[in-house]
């Protein structure tokens, strides 16, 4: 709660003393009016940086990307104002909600951006058209049944294809691929698989942080699930190897061992709760996973199902909504434990997922909440829904 209400305060604040806000900022922290410069490194498909100064908010060109919508225009340059797109200002609302509500409003159209643009303070403002992509309106059920949506997935899709790297941080991309269902995409990912066997082929041991294992390795194990390719094994079994090495306690640091001095007793359980998610992928694949490692990280988790937030560190559940997605990180190992126990449904895991999925949709008190930065709470909170959708189709 302590955080709740100091979020409301915060609030509260910037509308007493900031006369730019007209009502309580939906994203925390919100850009305070009072600042000197506050950066959007990149407005969308437009192709520029903005910075907003004082009086807040005047939008300032920082940069113009090579290739961009706005480059193509060619009349952008840094330390240029603009004024207004398509006859909006910034006011009243937060300012990114405002420039997002441009690119959306102009992407169901045309895609044209009319902007009043002045090379500096003193000059007059000429107008400068842009053309974006027109991706077309979000349906009313987007992101299901939506032609835009697919679109932006099908572009996110391509561009990640494009990618080159082989090591363990690229199984991200790696999960979002496999997610497409398109075979062109699961090519894709078969040519990154031939390429990390590779170049683990002769290492004995994998040593890589509970963080990449946690986030990493469930995209391995999807991978040998949806196609049965044995030469990918290995390199599950030597990650699941490194966290029997590395575990303390029944979960892991966020570099592996037990740093005392860190959170008392050095536990990052928002990378640990995916570690067990993968030992138990791992174990479904057919894996030889060390039983000792898996129970008890198993058993550490679970205890927290229903009880509050996943700790932060080695310590008791916590109170409060903010919980920067732990408690839908064990949603989603109640999940894989409820798939490999016998009782499936019927089992307590099933009960656990779908208290911790329901708990983790409350967990976010803001838009753009979180430790690790924006939009960490939004992703969780949909994965969450995505277990119970049939259960709570509302929230879903």
């Amino acid at each position: 709660m302590p955080g709740v209400l100091m979020g409301m305060l915060t609030s509260a604040t910037l509308v007493a003393q900031d006369s730019y806000y007209k009502a309580d900022p939906q994203f925390h922290p919100a850009p305070e009016a009072s600042a000197a410069r506050y950066q959007i490194i990149r407005f969308g498909p437009v192709g520029i940086g903005l910075e907003l100064r004082q009086p807040a908010f005047t939008m300032y060109v920082t940069g113009v990307e090579e290739g961009s919508p706005a480059a193509a225009c060619g009349q952008f340059k840094k330390g240029q104002i603009i004024e207004s797109v398509n006859g909006v200002t910034l006011k009243d609302i937060d300012p990114r909600i405002i420039l997002g509500n441009m690119i959306t409003e102009a992407e169901a159209k045309d895609g044209i951006m009319k902007m009043m643009v002045k090379d500096d303070v003193k000059t007059a403002a000429r107008e400068v058209v842009v053309k974006i992509p027109a991706l077309g309106a979000y349906s009313d059920t987007w992101p299901l049944n939506c032609p835009k949506s697919d679109k932006i997935v099908r572009n996110f899709a391509d561009f990640l294809s494009k990618e080159e790297s082989v090591d363990l941080g690229i199984q991200g991309s790696m999960l979002f691929m496999l997610s497409t269902g398109e075979e062109k995409d699961l090519e894709v990912v078969r040519g990154w698989i031939k390429k990390l066997v590779a170049k683990n082929k002769n290492v004995e041991e994998i040593n890589t942080y509970p963080w990449f294992a946690g986030y990493s390795g469930p995209a391995l194990c999807e991978y040998y699930l949806r196609t049965g390719d044995k030469s990918i094994l290995p390199v599950i079994k030597k990650i699941a190897d490194c966290l029997t090495r590395t575990i303390y306690n029944g979960s892991w640091a966020g570099r592996g061992a037990a740093p005392y001095q860190y959170m008392a007793g050095g536990h990052m359980n928002a990378a640990g709760v995916h570690c067990v998610t993968f030992l138990m992928l791992a174990k479904e694949c057919g894996v030889d996973v060390d039983e000792h490692t898996l129970q008890s990280s198993l058993k550490y988790f679970y205890r927290f199902s229903g009880r509050g937030n996943v700790a932060y560190g080695d310590g008791v559940p916590e109170g409060g909504y903010t919980d920067n997605g732990r408690t839908t990180g064990l949603a989603l190992a109640m999940a894989a434990a409820a798939s490999l126990s016998p009782d499936g449904e019927n089992s307590v895991y099933a009960k656990a997922r779908d208290i911790s999925a329901t708990k983790g949709f409350y967990a976010t008190s803001w838009l753009f909440h979180g430790h690790t930065g924006g939009g960490i709470g939004e992703l969780w909170r949909g994965q969450s829904m995505g277990l119970v959708k049939d259960k709570r189709p509302s929230q879903y």
